[in-house]
């Protein structure tokens, strides 16, 4: 039993630290879908997706630590945009100093008025 502890409490420490690092990248996902949600939104205005972002990062507490946001415009050939892709990174807080980047990005096109075509 001496020598089986330290293993199984290694592995617990292991399993934690796992589960918290892919808790990280939940949340830098729900952050990334919910920024791009704001910024192709119909009539959004400049940076909506930055901030819906960033005020969802920051109600989730020390799980995401020196995130950043990006927002970047997605345009077809024509150089009309199309669509807005959204990337959070951050740090993963871990257990003895260890600390883990992860990076998530999310995709939504542009909501725009349009009307039927006449045949």
């Amino acid at each position: 039993m001496a020598i089986l502890f330290p293993v199984f409490v290694v592995l617990i420490l292991v399993g934690v630290q796992v589960a918290n690092v892919f808790h990280a990248r939940t949340v830098a996902l729900a952050a990334a879908q919910k920024g791009a949600a704001a910024e192709s939104a119909f009539a959004a205005p400049p940076g909506a997706g930055e901030a819906r972002a960033a005020a969802y990062l920051a109600s989730m507490g020390d799980v995401l630590t020196d995130w950043d946001v990006v927002v970047v415009p997605v345009a077809e050939g024509g150089g009309e945009v199309i669509g807005v892709r959204v990337t959070v990174t951050g740090t993963a807080l871990g257990w003895l100093g260890m600390r883990f980047r992860v990076s998530q990005t999310a995709y939504s096109p542009i909501e725009r008025f349009t009307t039927e075509s006449s045949p």
